[in-house]
């Protein structure tokens, strides 16, 4: 026992040394950081030197529509958060932040120095732009439309990505394309000529008159012939027409003379109705002196309303023909009406043709004149960028090449110019 305490006696004394070393040391260190906790300023939080040395060039956060935030101690805000229109941003737990006039680092300072007074707790935290407000490319390209933007696009990739340059799907015409579409246009112009002075010999009630002007197209001989079968067609029009208003008219004829029948059958009654009121009268009077049955009397009333009776049938039978004449006139007016209506809509109709055959007639003359110059004189096109800038809320236009570098929100308008 006594050799044992002599070798473990020196062992427990260091030991016993060292472990009240230990508490000496870390008793001031918790007080320390209890102390420290309250006393943190949020200015000296800082971002880990790692996250700094991998920061971009600072810029605003006017050219962003979506951040990708990260805190160190609250991975649960972890995200992607979409900027307003009015430049505000809302963070959970720490709320809504106007960030459009800041850059990326101030927003980290501003989101810890937050967070610390929210929660008291120190942390960190970092904003990556993930996405950036797009360009839009519209003018000579084969597609008008927005692209994301992404750092170092250049006016060639906006371009490119909009389709490339707009090329026109045109079909080189041939000398006979062009004598075709010549050829149809000048006998749709001459057919609409005939026809409008048909419509107007039709109008004015006269014969059709050759316009100098078809002859100017066609010469004499093929104005006559077309004229001749217009003038064919105005007979047979009129006389469609002349037979349906001869038809109605003779229905009216027919149904006045029927009431100057009807008038004198009525004129007939009323003489025997006054004849057998006044027989009526008579046998009234014999029949209060006993010399005239009841029968008589009887049959005598009897007979008086017969003869109304056919009176009355008489002027039903006029009233119904006297609608009848007054349909008939109408249904002739309709006719007429319907005939002008109809000359109208043709002579509208023609007009547009000669105006569309106008139209193509100057198409051909002049794409064949483009064809004979392009021939001898080949164009080459000259591209221009031009691009629209938003500068202190200003807009400004600033000329640009192929290699230009665009900003978030650039307007690029591409134009080509003849040469």
């Amino acid at each position: 026992m006594v050799k044992m305490s002599r070798i473990l006696g020196p062992f427990l004394s260091r030991l016993i040394r060292a472990f009240a070393g230990c508490v000496l040391l870390t008793a001031p260190l918790a007080r320390a950081q209890e102390e420290g906790q309250a006393q943190v300023d949020p200015q000296q939080v800082q971002t880990p030197a790692s996250h700094e040395a991998a920061r971009p060039a600072l810029e605003k956060l006017s050219t962003a529509i979506r951040l990708t935030l990260k805190f160190g101690v609250y991975p649960e805000l972890n995200g992607d958060y979409r900027i307003a229109d009015d430049g505000t941003l809302s963070v959970p737990v720490i709320g809504r932040l106007e960030v459009s006039d800041l850059d990326a680092a101030t927003l980290e300072k501003t989101l810890a120095a937050k967070l610390f007074e929210t929660t008291g707790r120190p942390s960190y935290a970092t904003v990556e732009v993930a996405e950036y407000r797009p360009i839009f490319v519209t003018g000579e390209v084969a597609t008008s439309k927005a692209i994301p933007w992404q750092r170092g696009m250049s006016v060639l990739q906006a371009v490119t990505l909009a389709g490339g340059l707009y090329r026109p799907q045109t079909r080189q015409m041939s000398a006979a394309d062009l004598l075709s579409r010549l050829a149809k246009g000048i006998d749709d112009r001459k057919r609409a000529m005939a026809g409008m002075a048909r419509l107007k010999a039709e109008r004015d009630g006269g014969e059709i008159e050759i316009p100098q002007e078809l002859i100017n197209l066609v010469g004499r001989p093929e104005a006559e012939s077309l004229i001749s079968k217009e003038s064919a067609l105005l007979v047979t029009r009129r006389r469609t027409l002349e037979n349906q208003l001869s038809l109605l008219d003779r229905s009216r004829t027919t149904a006045k003379t029927e009431i100057g029948k009807l008038h004198e059958q009525d004129g007939q009654l009323s003489t025997m109705l006054e004849l057998r009121h006044e027989q009526g009268k008579t046998v009234q009077k014999l029949g209060q002196q006993g010399l005239v049955s009841r029968d008589r009397t009887l049959e005598l009333e009897t007979r008086l309303l017969e003869l109304e009776e056919k009176k009355t049938n008489i002027a039903v039978a006029i009233a119904r023909i006297e609608a009848t004449i007054v349909d008939s006139e109408r249904q002739a007016d309709t006719l007429m009406q319907t005939r002008l209506a109809e000359n109208g809509v043709d002579e509208m109709r023609l007009a547009r043709e000669l105006s569309q055959a106008a139209i193509e007639i100057e198409a051909a003359t002049l794409e064949d004149y483009q064809l004979r110059s392009d021939a001898q004189q080949p164009k080459t096109l000259k591209v221009a960028f031009a691009i629209r800038r938003k500068v202190n809320s200003k807009s400004t236009t600033v000329e640009a090449d192929d290699a230009t570098l665009l900003e978030p929100e650039d307007v690029l308008v591409v134009s080509t110019v003849a040469r």
